[in-house]
């Protein structure tokens, strides 16, 4: 069995999906909440967003594959 066929490489994709969720929606909350809709906040946002769909990116390629 392979590195990444196992079940520690699965939960650390998992963990990781859910850190880039958790401090991709942090970013973007506090840049919204500090910043408002100025266009100086635009890459702030768009760097929490990002972060925020490669998170649920990693959770749905991983439920994919569990199943």
């Amino acid at each position: 069995m392979s590195f990444r066929q196992s079940k520690a490489y699965v939960g650390f994709k998992v963990f990781n999906g859910l850190l880039f969720i958790v401090l991709g929606a942090a970013i973007f909350v506090q840049v919204a909440r500090i910043a408002g809709a100025r266009f100086e906040a635009i890459p702030g946002l768009i760097l929490g967003a990002a972060m925020f769909g490669l998170g649920a990116y990693r959770l749905t390629m991983m439920m994919r594959y569990k199943s």
